[in-house]
């Protein structure tokens, strides 16, 4: 993605906009429920592993790593 894209779905610090809902990973096999916290090198959110489309069930904490220049070099 380029510089424009990335700032629609990244804030100013770099971490991801993820909006309750929204379907991510592989597959976009989980929804997202909400955000857990911010840490220094991502943010966390809570989501539900979708097994097909009836069967939310299992839940789980998604880390998604900021979009910055010092964290690509590591």
């Amino acid at each position: 993605l380029g510089t424009q894209q990335l700032d629609m779905f990244h804030d100013a610090d770099g971490y991801m906009i993820v909006p309750a809902g929204i379907r991510v990973g592989p597959n976009r096999c989980y929804a997202v429920k909400s955000t857990l916290g911010k840490g220094v090198f991502a943010v966390v959110v809570a989501a539900n592993k979708i097994v097909d489309e009836t069967n939310t069930n299992e839940e789980v904490a998604i880390k998604i790593f900021r979009a910055n220049d010092l964290i690509r070099r590591q």
